[in-house]
């Protein structure tokens, strides 16, 4: 009877040693995401930000751009999958509420703003000139509605007339809209 019990009770101290090691395991972040984290990340967040609409409209004179934006939030996908790439839009306020069941999203003037604000697509690359293979979201814990800004070089994206960034930096405003 005793050697039963002693057996079971190494058999549970091993499955807790083993489970805590996992919760320990997985809780770590790797290294280098830490790293590049710290390197591409603000500390504070730069006063002289321009919308969108600046930023593409002065591109000629200045290619960096320096940009604040909302991650997008809606139909289309904001993040690609093991990228440090995603989708930004322009800043509209929400200082509209929606009338419940009789809201004509259609005809609505502050959803149609919403829907039509310029977009911008953001990427963060290596010294080759790839894109970062970590998702954005976890590389700057970033989520869809998250408000940034950001700061690199821009270009028109032919054929589309939208805005690219192959950014530099990255800062995280807190308080975004989650």
């Amino acid at each position: 009877m005793s050697d039963a019990r002693s057996q079971r009770n190494v058999r549970r101290f091993t499955m807790l040693v083993s489970v805590s090691l996992l919760v320990i395991g997985c809780a770590k972040e790797d290294p280098r995401v830490l790293e590049m984290r710290r390197r591409l990340s603000m500390e504070s967040e730069p006063a002289d930000v321009t919308t969108i609409e600046e930023a593409k409209n002065s591109l000629h004179e200045h290619p960096n751009v320096l940009i604040a934006a909302r991650i997008v939030d809606d139909e289309y996908e904001a993040f690609i999958d093991r990228q440090a790439a995603f989708i930004v839009t322009e800043i509209v306020p929400d200082d509209h509420t929606h009338g419940g069941n009789e809201h004509d999203a259609a005809n609505c003037p502050f959803c149609s703003r919403k829907a039509n604000a310029l977009r911008a697509a953001v990427q963060f690359v290596d010294d080759s000139g790839k894109p970062i293979g970590i998702d954005a979201r976890e590389l700057f814990s970033i989520h869809q509605g998250d408000t940034v800004v950001v700061a690199g070089k821009g270009e028109l994206i032919p054929g589309l007339d939208m805005l690219q960034i192959t950014a530099e930096r990255i800062f995280v405003r807190t308080g975004s809209a989650r």
